[in-house]
């Protein structure tokens, strides 16, 4: 399911946080994972371990796949609140 936000897009382009910039975040994108990468595997159920961080790979692979840059694209802890 994808969701629109009722925002336009220029003020949601770019997402900083005290948590997103920070370097011990293990979620934020970094030159080496990009461009991303599909998600492997079948689509897990919503309550399985790594279901969260498959659908965020998906994410962030549709994002690219729309001409995002990785700025464009919401953290993983940011979209998680989103789409929640």
């Amino acid at each position: 399911m994808f969701v629109i936000s009722p925002h336009p897009p220029s003020t949601i382009s770019t997402y900083s946080t005290e948590e997103t910039t920070s370097s011990g975040n293990a979620k934020q994108m970094s030159n080496s994972d990009w461009p991303p990468q599909p998600p492997e595997g079948a689509k897990p159920n919503l309550n399985d371990r790594g279901a969260a961080e498959w659908r965020y790979q998906r994410y962030q692979y549709q994002q690219y796949q729309a001409g995002k840059q990785p700025g464009d694209i919401l953290p993983f802890e940011i979209w998680k609140k989103w789409r929640d």
